[in-house]
C-alpha cells in the first residue's frame, strides 16, 4: 500500500525531497508589496526632483524681430530667463528627510509581508498535499473493504445491497481524490506565482513553527513592529508630499532676467515677477489638502486597526490549536476493518463510522494549517526594524 501511495504522489511531481519553506523563500520572486513600495518611493523622489529652491524648472525664452529707424531695418534679439522661487524651501527638506528615514523601513516591511504571503501559500500546498494523501489512503481502504464485502456477499454472509453501498462509497472516494489532487495543483499554482518553482507540483514539507514572542508581549511588539511603523511612515510621507505640493501651487514669486540686443544697444534686466492667484484658488487648494490629509489619517487608523484585528485572530487560532487533541485515525480504522473481516460489523456501519473519522482527520489538518498560518502572521506582525 505504501508503494502505491508513493507512486500516486510521484505522478504529481518529480520524485525528490519535499521543498522546505527556506527553499521556497530563496526562490522568491519580486512581490507586489516590494514593487508597490518602489513605486511609492519613486513618486516621492519625483516630487523632490521637480523642486529645489525653485518651485519648478526654469523657463527660457528667446525672441527676435525687426527694428525700423530712419528708414533702416535692424534685428532685435532677446533672451529671457524665468526662475520660479519656492515659497517655503523647508517643505522640500522635510520631505527629503522623511523619505530617507522611510526607505529602509518600507523595504523591510515589504519583505516581511512577502515572506508571510509565501509562508501562507506554502502552508496551503502542504495542507492540500496532506489532504490528497489522506484521500489516497482512504481510497485504498475502501477498495480493501469492497473486496471483503464481495467475499462475504458471495458466501451469503452479507446482503447484496451492502456491496452496492460500498461501490457507491468507492465512487465517492475516487471523486474526492480527484478533487483533492485538483486542489493540490491550484495551491501549487498560487505558490509558483510567488516563487521561481517548476510548473508541476512538488511535495512541500510542513513548515516549522517560527520563533514567537511571549503571548503577553505580543500587543506591545505589534505596536512597535515594522508594520506599525510603516503605517506611520506612509502617513508622514503623504502629508509632507501634500504640503510640498501646496507650497509649489502657492509659490508666486519668480526671479526674472533678460538680455537683449536692441538695434545697436545691448540691454540687461533683472527683476521679480509675481503671479496673481485666481479667485478662490488658494482656499480651494488648502481645502483639498485638508481633506486629503484627513483621509490619510483615517486610512492610517484603519490600517492600525487591521493589524490589531489580525493579531487577535492569529492569537485565537494558536490558542484553539493548543487545546485540540492530536489523535490519528489509523488505529480506529484498523479496528473497523478487523470488525468487518470478522463479520462483527456490516459494511454500511463501518462506512458511516469511516466518514466520521475522515471528517475528524480533515478538521485536525485544518487546525494545524490554521495554527501554522497564525504563527507566521504573528511573526510578521511583531517583526522589528533591522538597524
Amino acid at each position: 500500500m505504501l508503494a502505491l501511495v508513493w507512486a500516486a504522489w510521484a505522478a504529481l511531481g518529480p520524485a525528490a525531497n519535499p521543498l522546505t519553506l527556506d527553499d521556497i523563500w530563496r526562490r522568491a520572486r519580486p512581490g507586489a508589496s516590494a514593487l508597490q513600495v518602489e513605486a511609492e518611493l519613486a513618486s516621492m523622489r519625483q516630487a523632490l526632483a521637480e523642486t529645489s529652491r525653485l518651485a519648478g524648472g526654469p523657463t527660457l525664452g528667446l525672441g527676435a524681430g525687426p527694428r525700423r529707424t530712419d528708414g533702416a531695418t535692424r534685428g532685435d534679439l532677446a533672451l529671457d530667463l524665468d526662475l520660479p522661487l519656492l515659497a517655503r524651501p523647508a517643505a522640500r527638506g522635510e520631505l527629503q528627510a522623511a523619505l530617507a528615514r522611510a526607505e529602509t523601513l518600507l523595504a523591510q516591511t515589504a519583505e516581511v509581508e512577502e515572506r508571510r504571503r509565501i509562508a501562507a501559500a506554502a502552508i496551503a500546498v502542504w495542507l492540500a498535499g496532506e489532504r490528497a494523501a489522506g484521500h489516497r489512503e482512504d481510497l485504498a481502504t475502501v477498495e480493501r473493504w469492497r473486496e471483503i464485502a464481495a467475499r462475504r456477499a458471495e458466501g451469503g454472509a452479507e446482503a447484496p445491497f451492502e456491496l452496492d453501498l460500498v461501490d457507491l462509497e468507492l465512487g465517492e472516494a475516487r471523486s474526492a481524490l480527484a478533487a483533492a489532487e485538483g486542489e493540490v495543483r491550484r495551491a501549487w499554482a498560487e505558490l509558483a506565482a510567488l516563487a521561481d518553482l517548476p510548473a508541476e507540483p512538488r511535495a512541500v514539507a510542513e513548515p516549522p513553527l517560527p520563533p514567537l514572542p511571549e503571548p503577553a508581549t505580543v500587543p506591545g511588539r505589534v505596536r512597535a513592529g515594522a508594520l506599525s511603523k510603516a503605517i506611520e511612515a506612509r502617513r508622514e510621507l503623504a502629508e509632507l508630499a501634500g504640503r510640498l505640493e501646496l507650497v509649489r501651487a502657492q509659490s508666486r514669486l519668480s526671479l526674472r532676467s533678460s538680455l537683449a540686443q536692441e538695434g545697436l544697444d545691448r540691454v540687461a534686466r533683472l527683476g521679480l515677477a509675481y503671479r496673481l492667484p485666481l479667485g478662490g484658488e488658494t482656499s480651494a487648494a488648502e481645502a483639498a489638502l485638508d481633506r486629503r490629509l484627513t483621509a490619510e489619517r483615517r486610512q492610517a487608523e484603519l490600517a492600525v486597526a487591521d493589524l490589531e484585528a489580525r493579531t487577535a485572530a492569529a492569537a485565537a487560532q494558536l490558542a484553539a490549536a493548543a487545546t485540540a487533541p492530536a489523535v490519528g485515525i489509523a488505529r480506529p480504522l484498523a479496528a473497523l476493518e478487523l470488525r468487518l473481516v470478522e463479520g462483527k460489523s456490516r459494511p454500511s456501519e463501518t462506512l458511516t463510522l469511516r466518514r466520521s473519522l475522515l471528517a475528524a482527520q480533515r478538521a485536525r489538518l485544518d487546525r494545524r494549517a490554521a495554527a501554522l498560518a497564525a504563527a507566521y502572521e504573528i511573526a510578521a506582525l511583531t517583526a522589528e526594524v533591522a538597524p
